[in-house]
């Protein structure tokens, strides 16, 4: 028998059996391909108003599509792909795309998984975007503010998100560096102020009323800020725990992530953050060599989840911390609240008070 990608990456056998994929994970590519040629040629005005980016555009849509059905189908959560259709429409409106494009983009794929896969691989893929073209007509497109006056420090949070959007990193950080002054925790100000701005910030770029740059500049400000405030923390003393973290490979949204690595580190814990879209092989070596007590893994896009299956498989065959313990957060989570369970991590963490909670806990009760 051949020796797999991961075991050659990670250099231990493969204990664990592969789980077999659904068809329409299998056949992706394909499917893709046939659903924006069916929905060309119902439309033809398509290429006239889009032009051959257009029809490349419309491609990667639909991977995007197929990508979100497949985690709802093997969650048998029909919910993960209504909540991603709710955030398309809303995204696709504000770049004046029609809805009528985007319905008759899923009557083409539901036409495509009927016509192309087996009887038996059809049932819940099918189901799921019947119900998508279902609830799409009332599906609302203003989502509301993460910024909400009710949360705590939503004053604070506000004017934060102002000045970042004045590009006015210097007084952003200022009002940061004043609300610890005045005696908010540092915890709080990265729960109920660095998050919920940066969550923000992603639903103003959803409504196309900032550009990527925009949002990439508060981003970036708000990492800077936050190493400042970190810098000027006394943190509690050192305690003999290791933290590692990073986002899986094709994961770059880890801003939530950084934080919880610089709330850990405040807290005492030794932290070893690797980032976004780190390779399999390259985490279980670091695990190798650092032997950490937690390992926290984040992911965003719900479709990268089955990714996360065969790391934890690999970095629990290996000759690293018997005890190892696997802490899992990110919006993927939140959309699918089983996956942590059925990829056997030990706990999920909703927010990042929660997580640090999390992480004592695992420890304590090993």
């Amino acid at each position: 028998m051949s020796t797999s990608p991961l075991e050659l990456a990670r250099g231990w056998p493969v204990k664990a059996k592969t789980k077999k994929k659904h068809a329409l994970e299998v056949r992706r590519d394909e499917l893709a391909e046939k659903v924006v040629k069916l929905h060309y040629r119902r439309r033809p005005d398509l290429e006239l108003r889009f032009g051959i980016r257009g029809r490349e555009r419309c491609l990667e849509d639909v991977v995007f599509h197929i990508g979100f059905l497949v985690q709802a189908v093997a969650a048998q959560n029909s919910k993960i792909f209504l909540d991603y259709v709710l955030w398309a429409k809303a995204l696709l409106v504000y770049r004046a795309i029609p809805v009528e494009d985007f319905q008759t983009n899923l009557e083409c794929l539901l036409r495509v998984i009927r016509t192309s896969l087996p009887a038996n691989a059809q049932r819940l893929p099918a189901a799921y975007v019947k119900d998508a073209l279902a609830e799409l007509p009332s599906m609302p497109t203003e989502l509301p503010s993460f910024v909400d006056d009710n949360q705590p420090h939503a004053r604070l949070a506000n004017e934060y998100l102002q000045l970042l959007l004045l590009h006015d990193r210097e007084k952003a950080g200022e009002v940061i560096r004043q609300a610890l002054r005045d005696g908010v925790s540092i915890s709080h100000v990265y729960q109920h102020i660095f998050t919920p701005v940066e969550r923000e910030v992603g639903r103003l770029w959803q409504q196309n009323k900032i550009t990527v740059a925009q949002e990439h500049y508060c981003t970036a400000a708000t990492e800077v800020i936050m190493a400042q405030v970190s810098a000027e923390a006394l943190g509690r003393p050192r305690k003999e725990l290791r933290l590692l973290a990073f986002c899986i490979e094709g994961e770059n949204h880890c801003l939530g992530l950084h934080m919880f690595c610089e709330l850990m580190e405040l807290n005492g814990w030794g932290v070893a953050y690797v980032g976004g879209n780190t390779p399999v092989g390259g985490v279980v070596e670091l695990a190798k060599q650092y032997r950490p007590h937690v390992v926290a893994i984040s992911a965003t896009m719900v479709f990268n989840l089955p990714k996360i299956d065969g790391l934890i498989k690999a970095l629990r065959a290996g000759p690293s911390q018997p005890k190892l313990k696997f802490l899992v957060g990110g919006r993927a989570f939140e959309q699918d609240s089983r996956a942590w369970q059925r990829y056997e991590a030990d706990a999920f963490a909703p927010d990042l008070l929660h997580g640090m909670e999390k992480a004592e806990s695992l420890i304590s009760g090993s």
